[in-house]
């Protein structure tokens, strides 16, 4: 859509003001940021109004990657909000009391500046993501408070899995607690798969009726690729990711009699392991490339034959398993939930969760099928999981709320 096309769908049609709350925002980086980002500068093309972000300023790097000019500061010179491309960004004083959970500070008087300014924007909608986070179920509250209809976006995640029992059982009790109470109080909740709209109904008790689907960065392109063919591993170094089982897997590879490179994008609590790993084994063939910007792992895939390992044990539907079946390799996954819903081709190979042997047989299924079942799945993925088609979605879903608001005022 044109943007002349775009400026007379604004003066034919009512504008929807989103006001989006995130845990963190750019350059902070993980899926969801990205996801916020794209449906907040994309978002342009397909229906007018502005775009509000609300966030922790933890991650945030005002010095580094805002212009002077785009800061707007309180009398104390501290930042209030800030403009990136088409998108205000409300930065709240945060704190981590663990590691990646944050927590406003209540105490800080920009929070209170913030809560006043943010409440005099012209929001129509409210967006709120994942439901466990504090900073959720605070701004359900207050959606409710100010009367504002409200979206709930589920992502994914069963509970969290910690490495001990008992914190596992009280993130639980948590989780139980604080995501009943957001579910509960939002207008409507989106899952991004049925697998997520099954979880939510089951353990919440909700009605997640509307599932659209997170939409792909489009970055492929026609490259010769390097013939070498590499095992790779792109995600959080946790537990849920299943981190041990990369050394199990690359151990039983290289009693095959075949050259073995493993490369591991990411960083987390589990970076320990593979570490101690290679130390103590004197391993050459393992790449720990840590954390690398989306541009460098897209580019990395587009020029090399890769075979990706998805070992993770409860995501419900993998973003990344959408981009790098469209880069044309070949992805390798548990049968965790809701990977089922990218593809039924036989470049995604799914093995059964806990079972490193069948893992270990996919991924010599990936390498010596190479050539014939890489990118089988790319014009598939390509429309299933396009921007335009599911960001759509969302604009009839908003004007659906949006009339049905109206109805009930008049």
């Amino acid at each position: 859509m044109s943007l002349g096309v775009c400026t007379y769908y604004c003066i034919m049609k009512k504008k929807i003001n989103i006001l989006h709350f995130v845990p963190y925002y750019l350059p902070h980086i993980w899926w969801l940021e990205n996801f916020v980002y794209e449906f907040s500068v994309k978002r342009a093309y397909y229906w007018c109004g502005s775009s509000v972000v609300l966030t922790s300023n933890i991650g945030q790097n005002f010095e580094k990657s805002i212009a002077k000019k785009d800061l707007i500061l309180d009398k104390c010179w501290q930042v209030i909000w800030y403009k990136r491309e088409n998108t205000k960004v409300y930065s709240i004083p945060s704190f981590e009391l663990i590691k990646n959970f944050p927590i406003p500070k209540f105490w800080d008087k920009r929070f209170f500046t913030i809560l006043r300014s943010i409440s005099k924007e012209e929001n129509d909608i409210i967006i709120t993501h994942t439901r466990f986070f504090i900073y959720t179920l605070l701004w359900v509250l207050f959606s409710k408070f100010y009367n504002i209809r409200s979206v709930h976006i589920e992502h994914g995640s069963d509970f969290v899995l910690l490495k001990n029992s008992l914190f596992t059982f009280l993130a639980y009790l948590y989780d139980i607690a604080i995501g009943r109470i957001v579910l509960k109080t939002v207008n409507e909740i989106v899952s991004i798969s049925n697998a997520t709209s099954k979880f939510m109904s089951e353990k919440f008790n909700v009605d997640s009726k509307h599932v659209i689907y997170r939409w792909y960065n489009d970055f492929y392109k026609e490259l010769d690729k390097d013939s070498n063919i590499k095992i790779v591993f792109i995600g959080r170094l946790v537990k849920l990711k299943w981190v041990e089982l990369l050394i199990d897997v690359y151990q039983e590879l290289s009693k095959n009699d075949i050259n073995i490179e493993l490369f591991v994008f990411g960083d987390g609590p589990e970076r320990d392991l593979i570490e101690i790993y290679i130390t103590k084994n004197e391993v050459q063939s393992i790449h720990l490339l840590w954390y690398k910007n989306i541009e460098y792992i897209q580019n990395f895939l587009l020029n090399h034959k890769c075979v990706i390992l998805m070992p993770s044990l409860q995501e419900w539907l993998w973003t990344v398993a959408i981009e790098w079946l469209l880069s044309k390799n070949i992805v390798v996954a548990s049968d965790a939930w809701g990977i089922k819903e990218v593809s039924h081709e036989w470049d995604l190979l799914i093995f059964e969760s806990w079972n490193k042997y069948a893992m270990v047989h996919s991924i010599l299924s990936a390498i010596q099928n190479y050539d014939s079942l890489s990118g089988i799945s790319h014009n598939l993925v390509k429309e299933k999981f396009s921007r335009e088609r599911n960001i759509k979605q969302y604009k009839l879903l908003f004007e659906s709320i949006l009339s049905k608001q109206s109805k009930e005022m008049h």
